[in-house]
């Protein structure tokens, strides 16, 4: 990275919503990075079972509202960053403010609060902030990238996970390299769109890692199922594209 993209990473203002096994290294991330402005929520506390994964979570932690620890945690390693801790998590009421100024969001919210996941994406949506996310999956992870302009992640996942959007139990598993895994994905993939190195792989079309078999993959279901392919030319035909 050159001076000048330090620089604009330094400057930026990113929120971190979800503080679990991919969202709390993500924000450990985003602090070693240098980025002086973080905003980061997560309504729950940490249990015992958090700690093979989670950042922030130790027999001495236990019981805390996990916002509460990162945060502290975070100013820590960067002591003159401006952190804001929402510990009531993503909600109607803070939503506008989570989104509001910042240039990156990043969501590592669980999969059984897709209603939180909806709100939002619909809220950096309508203020024009890309979301990226990335998902835990056995030993593997993907990179859900969702600009301003594209198909909305509410479309997204009831056309291609509709599992997840009807909230459907899901029985997976993740060993703790597969949330790091996830993390350095969405870590890396947020410098790249806040420095403009690369284009990036938008949704529809995701990246997924498998660190078992071991395969990494572009899946794009553009290809494969022509309701996503009609819809993703609806909403790029109708955007705002630059």
């Amino acid at each position: 990275m050159t001076v000048e993209e330090h620089r604009i990473v330094r400057k930026s203002v990113v929120g971190v919503a979800g503080l679990g096994g991919v969202g709390g290294l993500l924000a450990e991330r985003m602090a070693r990075l240098g980025v002086e402005r973080l905003k980061i929520g997560d309504p729950e506390v940490f249990e015992p079972s958090n700690i093979n994964r989670q950042f922030g979570a130790s027999t001495a932690t236990l019981g805390k509202n996990k916002a509460g620890v990162v945060s502290e945690l975070l100013h820590d390693i960067h002591p003159h960053a401006r952190i804001e801790a929402y510990t009531d998590g993503i909600t109607p009421r803070n939503v506008g403010a989570f989104v509001e100024g910042a240039n990156i969001i990043l969501m590592a919210i669980d999969r059984d609060r897709f209603d939180t996941m909806v709100l939002l994406a619909e809220e950096a949506r309508k203020k024009n902030v890309w979301l990226i996310s990335s998902g835990v999956h056995h030993f593997g992870a993907s990179l859900l990238v969702f600009p301003p302009w594209g198909m909305p992640l509410d479309t997204f996942f009831r056309s291609v996970f509709p599992k997840i959007a009807r909230g459907v139990p899901e029985n997976l598993s993740a060993i703790g390299p597969s949330c790091s895994l996830a993390a350095a994905l969405a870590a890396a993939e947020a410098v790249i769109r806040l420095t403009h190195r690369r284009e990036s792989i938008e949704i529809p079309r995701y990246v997924f890692l498998d660190l078992l078999k071991p395969v990494c993959e572009i899946i794009d279901p553009l290809a494969i199922d022509d309701k996503v392919a009609e819809l993703t030319r609806h909403f790029i035909e109708s955007s705002d594209r630059p």
